[in-house]
C-alpha cells in the first residue's frame, strides 16, 4: 500500500484498472470509468449525479477512521483511493456531460 501511494501511476491504475466490474454490458465486464464516461443513458447518469451529490468524505473518513484494525497507511490508502476514484470518475464524468450538454446547445442549423 506504501508503494500505491508513493506512486501516481500505482493510484491511477487502482483508479481505472482495479478492480473489473462484475456487471457486464453486451457479455463483457465493465471498465468503471470507461462505461460511465461513454455511457449516453441518462437515467443512468442522472443515478450517478445523485448517488455523487450525496457523497460525504467527513462521514466517509470517520467511518474509515474509527474501523478497529486497520493501520493508519491502509485507512490513508482507502481515503486517497475513494478521493481519487470520485474525481477521476464521478466528477469527471460529469464535466464530460456538461460540456457536451453545452457545445450541443450552442449548436447551429
Amino acid at each position: 500500500m506504501k508503494m500505491v501511494l508513493n506512486d501516481r501511476k500505482e493510484i491511477d491504475e487502482r483508479i481505472y484498472v482495479y478492480p473489473t466490474s462484475a456487471i457486464k454490458h453486451k457479455g463483457k465486464k465493465i471498465n468503471y470509468a470507461d462505461f460511465l464516461q461513454e455511457n449516453e443513458n441518462q437515467a443512468c447518469l442522472g443515478a450517478l449525479k445523485n448517488v455523487g451529490s450525496k457523497i460525504n468524505f467527513a462521514q466517509i473518513n470517520s467511518i474509515i477512521d474509527t474501523t478497529p484494525y486497520l493501520s493508519d497507511t491502509h485507512k490513508l490508502f482507502l481515503k486517497t483511493i475513494m478521493k481519487e476514484r470520485k474525481a477521476k470518475i464521478i466528477d469527471k464524468t460529469f464535466r464530460a456531460e456538461f460540456f457536451k450538454a453545452k457545445h450541443e446547445s450552442c449548436q447551429f442549423s
